[in-house]
C-alpha cells in the first residue's frame, strides 16, 4: 500500500509563526513521475496539516506544509534571500 510523506516545521506551542497563513505544496515522492508540484492555500496551520495528511495517506506523494511569509517589497525579499544564503553557508 502506498504511503506518502509530510514535511513541516516543528514549532514551539507559542510560536507566532503558527498564526500565519500556511500553504501546501504537493509533488511526486519519487523520480518515477515528472510533473509540476501543486500549491494550495492559504489555510490555517491545523487545516493545512489535516488536508496534507489526507492527500498523502494513500499515495506516494510528498506534501510540504509551510507558512507564507509576506514581505512588503522587493528589498525585504532580497534581505530574506541573503539570510537564507548566509544560513546555508554557516
Amino acid at each position: 500500500m502506498p504511503v506518502g510523506s509530510l514535511v513541516t516545521l516543528d514549532l514551539p506551542p507559542d510560536s507566532p509563526v503558527a498564526e500565519l497563513p500556511w500553504v501546501i505544496t504537493i509533488g511526486s515522492l519519487g523520480d518515477e513521475e515528472d510533473w509540476e508540484p501543486v500549491v494550495c492555500g492559504p489555510y490555517e496551520r491545523a487545516h493545512a496539516l489535516a488536508l496534507a495528511q489526507a492527500v498523502v495517506a494513500d499515495e506516494d506523494l510528498l506534501a510540504v506544509v509551510e507558512p507564507l511569509l509576506p514581505r512588503p517589497d522587493a528589498e525585504a525579499i532580497r534581505d530574506e534571500i541573503e539570510l537564507a544564503r548566509a544560513a546555508a553557508e554557516a
